[in-house]
């Protein structure tokens, strides 16, 4: 009797269904017709079809309904595997009869941003604005903080944290819960503005349970050093499945100074057959930090059981010996310094390939406007001599993190991300070396270089200081130019003048690491001086004795904007160099492109203060 009053019942539900349809009890939704054909053949597709075509016969107007039947087009028989829509072509052509019938209606719009990208999403973007403005009764606070959200969360993937700011917060103004949103603390994030992002992840009003979105909430936490909240949510991650967090929750246990705790979930990654060697590697890296030389070589000598290439040129058996150089080694160990000798010496070969070039144009090319030999300071030994100072520094500058060199190589190594602390390292390690190698180039050389013999010092630093500033007026307009034709986005621009292959997060780490007097002293002064002494002196000089000025001021410009790998900004990095070579010439010395140099930096350093 039970079972025959629930076939009753469900007979009952199924055929009323259309009249709830019918009489605005329901609507067309997608998501159940995707249900119903998810194990059926395309009989039952062809069938929401025309239950789709049926109600919008009578009812031609409705908008929710066209959308759900174009949602419904796009996913219905969608192949992830292949990445292809067997009905692409219909769900154009629904998309496009929508759009040109519904062209302002928010709900349109809302879902065309759903799935565009590149210029045909900003397009919508732009006639979503003018569809405010020109009809603002038809968009609710709600769809308004929808478009908005949507706004800020695709201009962050652009790297636009500005214009994704200003998104999020007309969403805001909108709609209060988007002021607890992961996306608005990861825009926070990106803008340094930590306390504002660490407000809105510890909001009440935040009240996700999806794996995936806590697990994002804790490691923002976990970046933002909110350590004991970060380690309540992996907790509560933990409760239903511990498999991807391991790692997590040993740094959030580091954070908090449980080092013994931390070690003992890394010690539990070791143990899973997938991706082991990066599980062995988090436990190394631990190890090197926080625990005793016995701990740290019984582990890396499990993770050099992976192979040759986890190690190559024997980076973390450096670490190793840096940090306990009582432990023993093994004959493998000793071959990754050969290795890495090795990779000393091919470095040390390379600067050929640039110095023979300039060495060969001028003994065989005639140059009319150099009459007589140039008595430079510096020959093209010192120009070798500073290029493998720089290829040095760059190689032991990766010595506090070897997968930033590791990854360069090897497949396997893609995806690592630095940290903050690491990265500053880095920076320090590059500017020490190269410092010493640009004021080693100083051995016989008169000191007086760095002054100007044909200038006074006051007018040295007057010309500095003014050509910095007429520097600056043409750096505006250059960008304001490129921002209106040629598309230059705020990620393009925010590379501040820098040193040779880095960038504002590569300054930014070291200001975090070590501080602003720190970041004054290095960047602001000691850079300027060593640069200046290997472009505007040693390339400069050396080219000079074989080609004339013009030719040898470009190549040192050409090398110091190219070193700066920011395509955007060649142009201005060209001028740059070029400016100061010209200094250097008339001068006599180098004072003026130090001061010019130096203003330029410091600049860059107070305005990353202020931001």
């Amino acid at each position: 009797m039970r079972k025959s009053h629930y076939q009753i019942l469900f007979t009952i539900v199924v055929a009323l269904f259309p009249f709830g349809i019918l009489f605005g009890e329901k609507t067309l939704d997608h998501e159940l017709f995707l249900e119903k054909i998810k194990h059926a053949g395309d009989h039952v597709y062809q069938e929401c079809i025309r239950e789709y075509d049926a109600y919008l016969d009578k009812h031609p107007e409705n908008v929710s309904v066209f959308v759900e039947k174009c949602k419904f087009l796009q996913l219905a028989q969608y192949d992830e595997y292949e990445d292809s829509n067997p009905h692409q072509a219909a769900f154009d052509s629904c998309v496009r009869v929508l759009s040109e019938r519904f062209p302002t209606h928010p709900e349109v719009i809302l879902f065309r941003i759903s799935y565009l990208w590149g210029d045909e999403l900003y397009e919508v973007f732009d006639n979503a604005e003018k569809a405010v403005e020109e009809h603002p009764d038809e968009w609710s606070n709600a769809n308004l903080a929808a478009l908005y959200g949507a706004m800020a969360d695709h201009y962050y993937y652009d790297g636009d944290y500005i214009r994704a700011l200003a998104c999020m917060e007309k969403a805001i103004a909108r709609d209060a819960q988007y002021a607890a949103s992961l996306e608005y603390a990861r825009i926070l994030i990106e803008l340094n503005r930590k306390d504002d992002a660490l407000k809105a992840l510890k909001s009440n009003r935040d009240t996700t349970t999806v794996q995936g979105r806590l697990i994002q909430k804790a490691n923002m936490l976990l970046k933002l050093e909110a350590y004991s909240d970060a380690l309540d949510i992996y907790n509560q991650i933990a409760r239903t499945d511990s498999t991807f967090i391991n790692a997590e929750v040993a740094s959030t246990l580091e954070g908090l100074g449980q080092y013994e705790s931390a070690r003992k979930y890394l010690v539990a990654d070791t143990s899973r057959l997938w991706d082991k060697e990066s599980a062995l590697l988090s436990l190394l890296k631990h190890d090197l930090k926080y625990q005793s030389g016995a701990d740290c070589i019984a582990t890396y000598n499990k993770f050099r059981d992976s192979g040759y290439a986890t190690d190559p040129i024997g980076f973390y058996r450096l670490k190793l010996f840096f940090a306990h150089p009582s432990q023993p080694w093994k004959f493998r160990d000793l071959a990754g310094m050969l290795s890495l000798l090795l990779a000393l010496a091919v470095l040390i070969v390379i600067p050929y390939l640039w110095i023979l070039p300039v060495y060969f144009v001028g003994r065989h090319w005639n140059f009319p406007a150099r009459p007589k030999p140039y008595e430079s300071l510096w020959g093209l030994k010192m120009f070798w001599f500073v290029s493998v100072g720089y290829l040095f520094a760059t190689l032991f500058a990766c010595l506090p993190d070897p997968e930033t060199l590791y990854s360069a190589f090897d497949s396997s190594h893609l995806g690592h991300e630095i940290s903050v602390e690491n990265k500053g390292r880095e920076m320090l390690i590059f500017i020490i070396v190269m410092a010493l190698f640009g004021f080693a180039a100083m051995y016989k050389v008169n000191l007086s270089v760095l002054l100007s013999k044909l200038w006074s010092r006051r007018r040295s630093i007057a010309v500095g200081a003014a050509a910095l500033i007429l520097y600056k007026l043409i750096s505006v307009l250059y960008l304001q130019t490129g921002i209106r034709k040629f598309g230059f986005s705020i990620e393009d621009l925010a590379n501040v003048p820098n040193i040779f292959l880095t960038s504002r997060q590569d300054i930014e780490a070291v200001i975090t690491t070590f501080g602003n007097g720190a970041g004054i002293l290095l960047i602001g002064l000691l850079v300027p001086v060593y640069e200046e002494i290997i472009f505007r002196g040693v390339v400069l000089d050396s080219c000079q004795r074989y080609t004339n000025f013009r030719i040898a001021n470009i190549f040192q410009a050409s090398v110091f904007a190219f070193l700066h790998l920011s395509w955007v900004l060649f142009p201005m990095y060209l001028l740059f160099g070029m400016a100061t070579g010209i200094m250097r010439k008339r001068s006599g010395g180098l004072l003026p492109g130090i001061v010019f140099h130096a203003l330029n930096n410091l600049l860059a350093l107070v305005a990353l203060f202020a931001r």
